[in-house]
């Protein structure tokens, strides 16, 4: 899942859409909080 998270940021850095970046940081945000542990 983080891969393809790093994946959809290449990908958008090559187009520089502030929507796109937008989801992607709340893509990775949502990575982040499932990767980590439970407390």
């Amino acid at each position: 899942m983080a891969f393809a998270a790093m994946e959809y940021l290449k990908r958008w850095a090559q187009h520089e859409d502030v929507d796109d970046l937008e989801r992607g940081l709340g893509l990775l945000l949502t990575v982040r909080d499932r990767l980590r542990p439970q407390q």
